[in-house]
């Protein structure tokens, strides 16, 4: 039913926007990076509906046994690095990646500030290495038509909030092979100022950070109980501020520098998860907020 209204919604929304492009430009016209944003629409619309296109011809019947499941994979791989890409260059930014992640599988920790930052997993960690992550990601991204088609196809757990399916968490953790890993963004949601000041009220741990929220021990927890992985961090600076389409529209994220450093660690005893887990989070907090630790030091690698 939910692919009833976003499948055709999809096809319309792509003519539409082609269509009415002289008015998108017009529009864009009256905003800094108005133009670039329309352009950046027009992209991702017509991005989806090829995702969506080439899904189907991989799986007309919509059956997708395990030996087409490469294909998906290539499929995710080329979406992002597009989006991204496109993202890239129209908003002239510049990206500097460092620090070595070392073989997978591992389980990759991702701060979350962003929509453009659910991108950086697979591009500048995957993609390279041509690693197959799965993802943890809320339900209501399944109104992305190419989102919903091809990434219910892959290992991924698509959770609602609030519900915990921590079962479903720790099952992706089963199977990992030498050339997967498994993605949380332990903060469960964006961080903003507002989120974090109502969560401190409720846990005062939160003061000790600040340009991200506390990470929650939960998915972490699933995931080590069931496969003992080395844990990667990957801490970012730059998207702060650029939520979402209003943001672009307004300029916010033209010739910003995203700052990527990425460090990777033994996986603690569960016991002392909680511990552990904060106490790299506020390194990945450190750099966030642009006072970088020292990671050569402090991850003990």
């Amino acid at each position: 039913m939910r692919r009833a209204i976003t499948l055709p919604a999809l096809v319309v929304a792509a003519v539409i926007g082609t269509l009415g492009a002289p008015l998108w430009v017009l529009l864009g016209l009256t905003r800094p990076t108005g133009v670039r944003c329309a352009v950046y629409v027009w992209v991702w619309l017509w991005c989806d509906l090829l995702g969506v296109v080439a899904a189907l011809l991989l799986s007309p019947l919509g059956v997708h046994p395990p030996s087409n499941l490469a294909a998906h994979a290539w499929l995710q791989r080329v979406w992002c690095a597009a989006l991204f890409g496109v993202l890239r260059r129209l908003f002239r930014l510049q990206v500097k990646v460092s620090g070595p992640i070392g073989p997978a599988p591992f389980l990759l920790l991702v701060r979350h500030v962003s929509a453009a930052d659910t991108l950086l997993p697979q591009v500048v960690v995957a993609n390279e290495r041509k690693i197959r992550l799965r993802y943890v990601l809320k339900e209501e991204l399944r109104w992305d038509p190419c989102l919903d088609i091809v990434g219910s196809r892959l290992p991924n757990a698509f959770i609602r909030r609030g519900e915990g399916q921590l079962d479903r968490i720790g099952g992706l953790a089963r199977g990992l092979g030498p050339r997967s890993g498994v993605v949380l963004w332990p903060e469960g949601t964006r961080f903003t100022p507002a989120r974090k000041a109502r969560i401190e009220e409720k846990n005062p741990a939160a003061r000790s950070l600040q340009a991200t929220l506390p990470p929650r021990t939960g998915g972490v927890r699933a995931v080590l109980t069931e496969t003992p992985l080395d844990v990667v961090f990957c801490a970012h600076r730059g998207f702060e501020g650029v939520k979402g389409l209003a943001d672009l529209w307004n300029g916010e994220l033209l010739d910003r520098t995203i700052e990527v450093k990425l460090w990777r660690t033994s996986s603690p005893p569960l016991s002392s998860l909680e511990d552990w887990l904060m106490a790299q989070w506020l390194q990945v907090d450190a750099v966030a907020a642009g006072t970088p630790m020292d990671l050569g030091t402090k991850q003990g690698a």
